[in-house]
């Protein structure tokens, strides 16, 4: 099996092929290949194949994920928006974040709404963003006030009397 990019030039892609099928896994969207096939037969005679034109299609998704931090450093309580752009090959970007599908890793460090990461608690956790089967990956610290104390989130606990807020603290 023999490709080119033009039809003088072929370059070698595999050789004594016990099959009759190949697959490709080089190519790159929107170039044009042309392929042949050389045949080596037992009476020591060749055969060459007339060559196949074939115009790889520009794809979709055919970008990368960006953000402008791959890693944020909060404090507990704090929250930022982030922003994820597609970057295509033709040049071309355009915001993806209110498309993205959101994972956290440690959701008991933060959680994340809208485009809008919280921080819940110290820690350090990971989020990954995916949109059109791409992904991108977020480092996220979150640390405590200056002192070095934090409260985390805050829970309900029903008693017999009343209800007691129940407050849980580091320092």
């Amino acid at each position: 099996m023999k490709r080119g990019e033009n039809k003088r030039k072929y370059v070698v892609l595999a050789a004594d092929l016990k099959r009759n099928t190949f697959s490709d896994d080089s190519v790159k969207s929107g170039t044009t290949y042309y392929y042949r096939v050389e045949a080596h037969l037992f009476n020591g005679d060749t055969v060459v194949s007339k060559p196949v034109k074939i115009q790889m299609k520009k794809r979709q998704n055919d970008f990368t994920l960006e953000t402008d931090s791959t890693s944020l450093d909060l404090q507990v309580g704090e929250s930022k928006s982030v922003e994820i752009i597609a970057k295509f090959t033709d040049g071309t970007t355009r915001d993806v974040s209110t498309k993205t599908k959101w994972k956290v890793e440690d959701e008991s460090i933060v959680s994340i709404t809208n485009e809008k990461i919280e921080a819940m608690n110290a820690g350090k956790t990971r989020i990954i963003s995916f949109y059109n089967q791409k992904e991108i990956l977020l480092e996220v610290s979150v640390g405590t006030d200056e002192s070095g104390a934090a409260i985390e989130k805050p829970k309900m606990i029903p008693c017999k009397r009343s209800n007691i807020l129940h407050i849980s603290f580091r320092y």
